[in-house]
């Protein structure tokens, strides 16, 4: 055709869309975005069509039995809301669906398309490699799902579409160097389980931000960064030149958060799993993940809650409010101590940094290092579409994920 294959690439305004889903522990988000991009344009211009979240009960899960096995229940849910979409919309047509990365372990940051490797695993089918149970495994397979009636319906916009996964949480596994994984057991690795979707969104518009205020490069490769998700969970990373050089948070360490208890005194846990008061795995896992955090400290997960109680003097929740302050901060220093102190910006982001006061204090104590740049909320939706669509204009080409060479080590 003579075409430029790198050139550019813009989808029809009218009807073109990308069909976003984000499962959670108890629920499934799903939005619809259409691309209005300007050339030259400083930031990307996506309208948001339709966006619902749908919630499940607890019955309906657990009579799933596992994750893996709740996809019948939230693929028919996800199937109907995307039909009811193309009936008020029967203009519009799918250009690429987007579900958000599992806990794979051979993925690093960027787009990668849905392939049968990449299945397998999600599935729990591939044993060296078996998914650590995740509400994110099933994003890939809710993507297929939802792709497949695309095409039974005729509402694609061509007859093979891009399915694609963005930043996946676990993308620090491939990324962090064997230095930074290294603990002080042979068999234990330090995880690099985290919030990477939205850290690297954010990473890519603090280098914007940057780009704008010193008329330098908008290219997240030109630029170091520490980034703090604060949100149900936390994660606290060193990107080097957008590369995950480091992370602390996800599940098992970093800071305390509304539900998990971040890091904890090792010989403690010890004592606590066999003093025989939690018989199972689980009871003890939901000690450190749902039971921990806010709950623990003040009977509460909502960090809203904790916010009015801190205003209102309650000596307990300044406290915490202090606490989290503290080792957020803590593991900030950390990060820049990765990055060698070369640090062009400090980014909080997630859903808790709405919380001024718990910002301020953090700030306070690392302004010192590099400017604070904060962009409350998680923009995890966002950040999803915005993969698809760089795919789609051809800025970023999406890669093929492989089986990992050796099987992950687990904490």
């Amino acid at each position: 055709s003579g075409k430029d294959p790198h050139k550019r690439h813009h989808m029809a305004t009218h009807d073109g869309t990308v069909i976003v889903i984000n499962p959670g522990s108890t629920s499934t988000k799903l939005a619809a975005y259409r691309d209005h991009v300007a050339e030259g344009a400083e930031d990307d211009k996506v309208e948001r069509v339709a966006s619902t979240e749908l919630y499940h009960t607890a019955a309906e899960l657990g009579a799933c039995g596992s994750i893996a096995g709740q996809l019948p229940l939230r693929s028919a849910a996800v199937r109907l809301w995307v039909s009811k979409l193309w009936e008020q919309h029967p203009r519009y047509r799918v250009s690429a669906v987007v579900g958000r990365g599992g806990n794979l372990a051979n993925a690093g940051t960027g787009t990668y398309a849905v392939n049968e490797v990449m299945v397998e695993e999600l599935r729990g089918g591939d044993k060296r490699t078996r998914a650590r149970e995740h509400a994110s495994n099933l994003g890939a397979l809710l993507a297929l799902e939802v792709t497949k009636l695309a095409k039974e319906c005729g509402k694609t916009t061509t007859p093979e579409i891009p399915v694609l996964v963005v930043d996946p949480p676990a993308a620090g596994e491939r990324e962090m160097g064997k230095i930074a994984k290294v603990t002080g057991l042979k068999h234990v690795t330090w995880p690099g389980f985290g919030h990477a979707l939205n850290i690297r969104a954010m990473a890519r518009k603090a280098a914007r931000h940057l780009a704008r205020q010193n008329a330098g490069p908008a290219d997240l490769s030109a630029y170091n960064f520490v980034v703090a998700h604060l949100g149900g969970g936390c994660s606290v990373a060193a990107l080097e030149k957008g590369r995950i050089a480091d992370l602390r948070g996800g599940l098992d360490s970093g800071p305390f958060t509304p539900e998990r208890t971040g890091a904890l005194p090792v010989l403690d846990i010890v004592e606590m799993a066999y003093s025989g008061k939690y018989k199972t795995k689980s009871d003890m896992r939901k000690q450190l993940v749902g039971q921990g955090g806010f709950v623990s400290l003040l009977g509460t997960n909502s960090a809203l809650e904790v916010k009015k109680r801190a205003r209102a003097g309650d000596k307990e929740a300044i406290l915490v409010e202090q606490a989290m302050a503290y080792q957020t901060s803590r593991e900030i220093g950390a990060m820049a101590a990765v990055l060698g102190g070369h640090v062009d910006a400090i980014v909080i982001t997630g859903g808790v940094s709405r919380w001024e006061e718990l910002v301020r204090l953090i700030e306070k104590r690392v302004k010192w290092l590099a400017p604070v740049l904060v962009f409350p909320g998680e923009n995890e939706m966002l950040a999803l579409a915005q993969g698809g669509l760089r795919v789609l204009r051809r800025e970023e080409a999406p890669q093929e994920y492989q089986r990992a060479p050796l099987l992950r080590s687990k904490l």
